[in-house]
């Protein structure tokens, strides 16, 4: 799908639910342009749309988003920053919001913070964005390419990623892990920062089903 094309299917769209999801879509394209070595899209683009994703997300999820004032959000955003690419892969959340909504909701009631939310893009940006915390560090596991086995950050958060992780406790976010194996590859990377403590929350398990209930994290 083209920039044209994803634009005109935006401004035509009124579902909150797609509305969320085009925001997401739009989160997951600016990470990817930012990871690409010669791109001009910098950090302060990525940190510009999570923040306008953030609050679309949770308002989505409180049943308040408003389309039109979204629409207009990120329209100015695209008017200032150009994409090249707008291919998209079906989120993995996406059409599972009711099993998503009982972490927001939990996040709401008990007013949990960390010092550093790092979402593994793209399926674990969604719960992400429920957490309060200044610091949100997106990290890809087998980014470049599929079947890589590779973390990767990019260098635009590196330059002080050891000042914002060291003796600070970091939720790692994630929607589903099957065998595990990119969360230890994730967990090892974040664990060369030295945090105090490291947690990890998903929604679901390899089978579907809800992994952590009322805990929704647990330390690793």
């Amino acid at each position: 799908m083209n920039g044209k094309n994803w634009l005109k299917k935006f401004e035509i769209e009124e579902k909150p639910v797609c509305i969320k999801e085009y925001l997401l879509d739009l989160s997951k394209i600016c990470f990817r342009e930012i990871s690409r070595r010669n791109s001009s899209v910098k950090k302060k683009t990525m940190e510009e749309i999570l923040e306008i994703t953030k609050y679309a997300v949770r308002d989505f999820y409180s049943n308040s988003l408003d389309v039109k004032i979204t629409k207009k959000e990120v329209k100015n955003f695209l008017r200032k920053n150009k994409f090249k690419d707008y291919h998209i892969k079906e989120s993995h959340l996406f059409g599972e919001e009711e099993e998503v909504l009982p972490f927001y909701q939990f996040i709401k009631n008990h007013n949990y913070s960390f010092d550093v939310v790092i979402p593994v893009m793209n399926g674990g940006l969604e719960p992400a964005l429920f957490v309060e915390t200044k610091n949100l560090i997106p990290i890809r596991y087998s980014h470049l390419k599929l079947e890589d086995k590779k973390t990767f950050i990019p260098k635009c958060y590196l330059s002080d990623l050891e000042k914002k992780i060291k003796d600070k406790n970091v939720l790692i976010t994630e929607d589903f892990i099957v065998s595990g194996r990119s969360i230890y590859h994730v967990r090892d990377l974040v664990g060369i920062y030295n945090p105090s403590k490291m947690y990890l929350s998903r929604i679901f398990d390899e089978s579907g089903e809800k992994k952590f209930k009322k805990k929704f994290w647990r330390e690793i």
